[in-house]
């Protein structure tokens, strides 16, 4: 949860663009870090396309495995 945001901020803030945070821009490094930005826009973009397949594999198993009777929704309930 922590890693998409922190990758997103180094490219904002390495390549000199700044970071867009609710219709302000806090501004950017002035002298350019291209091959930090370009790492954290590889692993930023590979880390999102993994969870985009990721989560609903996952969530997709738990409703899988409540479908066939095992009790994983209400282990998982904090509240119980």
């Amino acid at each position: 949860m922590l890693f998409l945001p922190f990758t997103g901020i180094l490219m904002g803030y390495f390549s000199g663009n700044g970071l867009p945070f609710f219709g302000y821009t806090i501004p950017g490094r002035k002298e350019k870090v291209p091959f930090i930005a370009k790492y954290a826009y590889i692993t930023h973009t590979w880390a999102g396309w993994f969870f985009e397949f990721a989560i609903p594999v996952h969530i997709g198993a738990a409703g899988a495995h409540s479908l066939q009777g095992y009790h994983v929704i209400k282990r998982m309930n904090p509240f119980n």
